[in-house]
């Protein structure tokens, strides 16, 4: 299986903790029957997301569902991920909208990493789902430990009391040919000082090439709020794979389209020359790394592979000058070190790049086999 631009779908450890910070926004009590759907584009992807059935979207041009979609935003913001689409029930957002304040005990967002925006995966979907799904089932309580932290850190900047009381990853409860699902506890206390136990459904899927994850979250009140919750988040899953059929994508014009719209997106460029690089085309993956480092001269992810590529078509007085910049920028890296000492080698300088070498070793026990995996070899 080939990545475009990860090295796998698998997502860290830390993942559900950040998933599960979604939940606890429900306390927040803010002052002030079909399935809706809607376009957005995702790092240049047009996607159509689809709301689950009985849920309406909340709109960015209304002064009320602004309100909630910037709590939404801000705590997702905390915990490394990006809100793409927020929906709650029709009859609430109704009340909502006619300034009926109070907690919003029920709603479905659809969201992702921040590291995943500008990554497409390259693949079979369903075999790129069941290692996602794989991923999902590694993870355990200790993966929540750092939630309560992070949402007292967002209700601090919120000026809300909300306070988590308990987590508890239930785990993966099912998986078919949509997606995953797995199923998260958490208590906390509200803004009104009323403990309330509330149950997130997460659903993980990849959508032509890109990761992606929804969740559905109810008050929990007992095993039929699982049955009912896991129901909903599979009918929404089938739903949204029918509105994205499973056709041949084009992940270097999804990009483009992404540059176009935005010329400063520098993730994007990184995005992009990456996928020059994986089909051969350094000279063009040269040419986005250097708009990527246009944009921002300390961005060291473009300049280390910028210099990788200079390598590879045999530019080595240029590659040695990347290499070096890398190593200024962060000392503690080998990186900078054996790119500058592989480099060197090649142009005859067998003392200085063994030192470079040996001094990168130093710091990275394995940075050789991280090289190769770069496609580079001493």
């Amino acid at each position: 299986m080939g990545w475009l631009v990860d090295d796998s779908v698998g997502m860290n450890m830390t993942l559900l903790g950040r998933v599960l910070l979604v939940s606890f926004v429900l306390a927040l009590q803010i002052v002030v029957a079909r399935a809706d759907s809607a376009v957005r584009s995702v790092g240049g992807t047009s996607l159509d997301f689809v709301a689950p059935n009985g849920f309406c979207l909340m709109d960015n041009d209304n002064p009320r569902d602004i309100l909630f979609i910037n709590v939404m935003s801000r705590l997702l913001q905390g915990a490394d991920n990006k809100l793409i689409l927020l929906s709650v029930p029709c009859e609430r957002r109704k009340t909502w909208r006619n300034g009926v304040a109070g907690s919003i005990l029920n709603y479905a967002a659809y969201y992702l990493p921040n590291n995943e925006e500008y990554s497409w995966h390259d693949g079979e979907t369903q075999s790129l789902r069941k290692e996602l799904c794989d991923a999902m089932r590694k993870q355990s309580d200790a993966t929540l430990s750092n939630v309560p932290n992070i949402v007292a850190d967002a209700a601090k900047d919120l000026k809300s009391k909300i306070a988590v009381t308990s987590t508890k990853y239930i785990g993966v409860v099912d998986e078919d040919e949509h997606g995953c699902y797995a199923a998260i506890l958490g208590g906390f206390k509200g803004d009104d000082g009323k403990d309330l136990l509330k149950f997130s459904l997460v659903t993980s899927t990849v959508i032509r090439g890109k990761t992606l994850f929804s969740a559905i979250y109810h008050e929990y009140e007992g095993p039929d709020t699982t049955r009912r919750t896991l129901e909903e988040a599979k009918i929404t899953s089938g739903a949204f794979d029918a509105r994205n059929p499973k056709t041949d994508f084009d992940p270097i014009a999804d990009v483009s389209e992404a540059i176009r719209q935005d010329p400063k997106l520098k993730n994007a460029y990184l995005a992009r020359d990456d996928l020059y690089k994986a089909k051969g085309d350094n000279d063009r993956a040269i040419a986005d790394y250097s708009e990527a480092i246009n944009i921002d001269p300390s961005y060291w992810s473009a300049l280390r592979n910028r210099a990788n590529a200079l390598y590879l078509t045999g530019k080595y007085d240029r590659a040695i000058a990347d290499y070096d910049a890398v190593g200024k920028l962060d000392p503690k890296a080998a990186d900078g070190l054996y790119g500058r000492g592989i480099a060197k080698l090649k142009k005859g300088d067998t003392a200085g790049g063994n030192s470079d070498i040996a001094a990168a070793k130093a710091l990275e026990a394995d940075i050789a086999e991280q090289f190769v995996k770069y496609g580079l070899k001493s």
